[in-house]
């Protein structure tokens, strides 16, 4: 039994979509069902821009529910600017607002990447596609100054695909590292249609936003009728995972215990 005094609280980008937030919801949604125990009802979602609420927000609204400790967990793929500055500058800031009478914590700062291939690979099945002779492509954001992380990232995501019986894997940059240009994503889909007798477009994204909904559909619209009848394409994200579920649920509900220990002891 928890304190009554705790809540969490997840955190990611954001984005301008309506529709980006929602696998973040679900996750939401089922962190407080399996935490009623500990937290209550006292689960929130953050975001760092666009639609949704703002850190300060969330804080405020656990404050009022009775909160005196608030954790936050970062949701984000890989290691980023985001994860490893913002989102604590952001955790410092708003701990400046209530003093001594709250504390924030981070509760982690890993990101989510291993945790998600499970989902990843019924994605790719759902197409019903021959694996020996499909070549899967995967958009992905990427960072110059991350190069590592993702390079790490994309080396595992390769190793997946191919220990799943399918052809060849290729990634595709779509972020700012080339200016959200469609480009690269089409030309890894024409050199793939040259090695395999079928295509599948895998965004190596959160949820689905701008890349998916545009910059991939503009990639694909340059194709020839003949090549595009080959190429499947579903503009989905990673989220809602079961993984990373379990792990949001894992992750607070050794906090709170923990807390608890201490208190009791």
């Amino acid at each position: 039994m928890g304190t009554e005094k705790e809540a969490m609280i997840l955190i990611s980008h954001g984005s301008k979509r309506p529709t980006w937030l929602k696998p973040f919801e679900t996750i939401r949604e089922e962190a407080q069902r399996s935490l009623s125990v500990e937290l209550g009802q006292r689960v929130g979602l953050a975001v760092l821009e666009g639609r949704g609420a703002s850190l300060s927000q969330c804080v405020r609204e656990a404050v009022r529910k009775g909160a005196t400790r608030v954790g936050i967990l970062p949701l984000f793929l890989t290691a980023s600017t985001h994860l490893a500055e913002d989102v604590p500058e952001q955790v410092e800031q708003v701990q400046k607002e209530y003093g001594s009478e709250v504390t924030l914590e981070l509760l982690s700062t890993s990101p989510l990447h291993k945790r998600i291939w499970n989902h990843t690979r019924e994605r790719i099945d759902r197409h019903e596609l021959e694996p020996s002779t499909t070549w899967v492509v995967t958009p992905y954001y990427g960072s110059e100054r991350y190069a590592d992380a993702w390079t790490h990232l994309l080396q595992t995501a390769e190793e997946s695909v191919r220990s799943w019986g399918y052809a060849g894997f290729t990634a595709a940059p779509v972020g700012h590292i080339v200016g959200a240009s469609p480009i690269p994503t089409r030309d890894a889909v024409r050199e793939a249609l040259f090695r395999a007798e079928t295509v599948v477009v895998l965004p190596l994204l959160l949820s689905a936003g701008i890349f998916q909904h545009e910059k991939i559909p503009t990639a694909l619209s340059d194709l020839q009728p003949e090549e595009r009848n080959r190429v499947y394409y579903t503009p989905d994200g990673i989220l809602p995972d079961p993984g990373v579920m379990q792990w949001v649920v894992r992750t607070t509900r050794e906090w709170v215990h923990s807390a608890n220990e201490t208190t009791n002891s």
